[in-house]
């Protein structure tokens, strides 16, 4: 799972970059890191 969202995230980095401002980018970034430690802890692993 985590994996895959951290592919996701890139994507998504890729793909909006351009579109959005430093500031939007950083803040959606913490947001995935938070969904990505929360989807660990629920599976038994750490997010890393």
């Amino acid at each position: 799972y985590i994996t895959v969202a951290r592919a996701a995230v890139r994507a998504l980095e890729d793909e909006w970059a351009g579109a959005l401002g430093r500031a939007d980018l950083e803040t959606l970034r913490d947001i995935l890191t938070r969904l990505n430690r929360h989807v660990a802890a629920a599976h038994g692993g750490a997010a890393t």
